[in-house]
């Protein structure tokens, strides 16, 4: 056994894994790992998705991944985006993940 899980962010991107990662399962999640999840990234594109996770899950960090929500999603209490910030330091980086 590893050591124990903490300070997970939540990746939703149904586009790149023909999967959704509905609300109910980061509340389920989040019950089952307290402490764990610590912010959940919304690259949807939906801001119905957003605003969802941005009304169940506003005590965590929710991060937006399409800039053309930022500015919605930041009234509505989303901490950022984290979209291209430093594509080199992303190239870098990206083996190790």
């Amino acid at each position: 056994m590893g050591p124990p899980l903490r300070n997970v962010i939540l990746h939703h991107i149904p586009a790149q894994t023909a999967v959704p990662l509905p609300v109910s399962l980061v509340s389920r999640l989040r019950a089952a790992y307290p402490g764990v999840v610590i912010g959940i990234k919304d690259s949807s594109g939906d801001w119905a998705t957003a605003e969802q996770f941005l009304a169940v899950h506003g005590d965590i960090a929710v991060l937006v991944g399409d800039e053309r929500l930022l500015s919605k999603a930041m009234s509505h209490g989303a901490q950022r985006a984290m979209e291209k910030w430093y594509p080199k330091l992303s190239k870098l980086l990206f083996p190790f993940l």
